[in-house]
């Protein structure tokens, strides 16, 4: 199985260094198996803590009331830079957004 990659962007101040979002890339670990079609055991990815591109902060404070609406944007262009291409819709979380991603 190829290696597969979650981009993550922090949105909230208890998961972030200072004030501001941040985006970083990890590898995905195979976290368990579904039963798929025929009988065929599927993998279940998680995001790994083997961090490939280190957390870079946006512009994007974790205060903004439209926070959720900048973000995305933002951290594409980011990814975009370093070399990484979304490739999945960004999921939300309580204090994080992720989507899955893939070297450019």
């Amino acid at each position: 199985m190829d290696t597969t990659y979650t981009a993550a962007i922090a949105t909230a101040s208890d998961v972030v260094a200072g004030e501001y979002c941040d985006v970083l890339v990890a590898e995905n670990d195979v976290v368990g198996y579904r039963d798929g079609e025929g009988g065929q055991e599927v993998p279940v990815l998680g995001m790994s803590d083997r961090v490939v591109m280190e957390a870079v902060e946006t512009t994007v404070r974790t205060t903004d009331d439209d926070k959720l609406g900048l973000i995305e944007q933002e951290a594409e262009q980011i990814l975009a830079a370093h070399g990484w291409q979304v490739v999945g819709p960004w999921e939300l979380s309580d204090n994080a957004a992720y989507a899955a991603v893939q070297r450019a």
